[in-house]
């Protein structure tokens, strides 16, 4: 019924806090997720990887992103004849009631069009996901309730319960974003195919390297930045006159503490 992915990178299995939760309860309930794709993005391979049936390890050094990753369990998924996909980061907190909500969810047959099943994302005591997805700021404000969704949301991957058809609708996950707003981008395609999203009542813990950008290289930064825009002018396109507004906000914000960061503002503004 499900098919798994657990993206890594610079981290082996056992390492993984997701893997090895994950680990757990297939091996607890192993007729209800019946693939489980290791994807290691690290720059050497794992040489002794020891894996139970149904798990299957592969390695890409080229490390191209999350959107190369997930189309690899898409197609795992397709064979296998899965109904969902299951996208982790190897850094989620996956606790037994979360995971028993969700499968709760994708088993009922409901006849909405539900193409994703999503869970409250905490990061440093902050609930990050899903968030409405009509404004620039989407942090700022409430956030969406438990169950279906009628105005357009955002959630970031990890944690997102796929439905296989609704992939097989939009060709997959989109090679123009390889990490940064593929999550922007995939739930954009959602409602802009009159599909749905499923909030359930459960919270769990991701780390969200982004929610601390003083921390960011400036390389990494201007790689956001860059994605950032490509998304608003040619997909989100509605939002883009808010976009090129708060750009310009966030360039004088940042003359006063980062000027760095502000000059590869400034690049995304011409």
């Amino acid at each position: 019924m499900i098919t798994a992915i657990v993206v890594l990178y610079k981290m082996k299995p056992e390492e993984s806090k997701t893997y090895q939760n994950l680990l757990k309860y297939t091996q607890q309930y192993p007729e209800v997720i019946e693939n489980v794709v290791i994807y290691d993005n690290s720059p050497t391979r794992c040489e002794e990887v020891s894996l139970p049936e149904g798990y299957s390890y592969v390695h890409d050094s080229t490390n191209d992103g999350l959107a190369k990753a997930y189309n690899c369990a898409f197609e795992v998924a397709k064979k296998a004849q899965s109904k969902w996909l299951w996208l982790f980061d190897q850094d989620t907190d996956l606790e037994n009631t979360f995971l028993d909500l969700a499968i709760q969810e994708a088993q009922s047959e409901s006849k909405e069009k539900i193409a994703s099943i999503v869970p409250y994302i905490r990061s440093n005591n902050k609930i990050v996901s899903p968030v409405f997805a009509d404004t620039i700021r989407p942090l700022v404000g409430e956030l969406p309730k438990i169950g279906l969704q009628s105005k357009k949301v955002m959630a970031i991957n990890s944690g997102s319960l796929v439905r296989i058809d609704f992939l097989e609708k939009i060709n997959g996950f989109n090679l123009e974003f390889p990490i940064d707003y593929l999550d922007h981008w995939f739930y954009h395609r959602i409602f802009e195919e009159g599909y749905t999203v499923d909030v359930i009542n459960c919270t769990i813990d991701h780390e969200l390297s982004l929610m601390t950008p003083k921390d960011i290289s400036d390389e990494r930064y201007l790689q956001v930045l860059t994605y950032e825009k490509k998304y608003y002018k040619n997909y989100n396109q509605e939002l883009f006159p808010a976009y090129k507004k708060h750009l310009k906000k966030r360039y004088l914000k940042n003359l006063l503490v980062d000027r760095k960061k502000a000059k590869l503002i400034a690049k995304m503004m011409k």
